[in-house]
């Protein structure tokens, strides 16, 4: 009997630790309905971002480089979204295998405003496996991919997917 009762309360007490852990609800990776892998990165203009720092809202995160047409030619849509969705979203364009000086000469003669990061070979190769650019990735307000687009977008993909990421819902990709 005093054996049964420790099980009991063995089970018991282990219950909320193994809820705790799966709470979470998603797994960390790539693809739509798991949780975005976490990085921080140094911000054009000194400051950092930490993707997991973002959540509560959702998050637009695009990798790009300067010498990319496909990338620049997207970019104002980017900016048009930004400014449209303003404090409800948060924004973030990677700009791969460049250095702080590339992206100034770049941003110093356009007129884009949200958030951009540069030099993240790191992040970019290793964390998100990049092998091309552009890509994009929208996620929920708990970190969660709604939905992934290789190569260029526009603003209107950019407005459904934040439409999914505000209904909490992902593409089931």
């Amino acid at each position: 009997m005093k054996s049964k009762v420790f099980a009991l309360l063995l089970i018991a007490a282990l219950l909320p630790v193994a809820a705790l852990g799966a709470g979470d609800g998603a797994d960390v990776g790539l693809q739509t309905g798991q949780l975005a892998p976490d990085f921080t990165l140094e911000l054009y203009g000194g400051e950092s971002a930490t993707l997991s720092e973002l959540r509560g809202k959702p998050v637009v995160l695009n990798f790009w480089a300067t010498w990319c047409p496909p990338c620049q030619a997207e970019m104002p849509d980017f900016q048009e979204v930004f400014e449209e969705y303003g404090d409800r979203i948060h924004m973030l364009g990677v700009s791969v295998w460049e250095t702080a000086r590339d992206m100034d000469r770049f941003l110093g003669r356009s007129a884009y405003t949200y958030p951009m990061a540069y030099g993240t070979e790191d992040v970019a190769l290793d964390t998100y496996a990049l092998e091309f650019i552009p890509q994009t990735w929208i996620l929920n307000g708990d970190g969660v991919i709604v939905e992934y687009i290789p190569g260029g977008t526009d603003a209107d993909t950019l407005r459904r997917a934040l439409d999914r990421a505000f209904d909490g819902e992902t593409t089931g990709e």
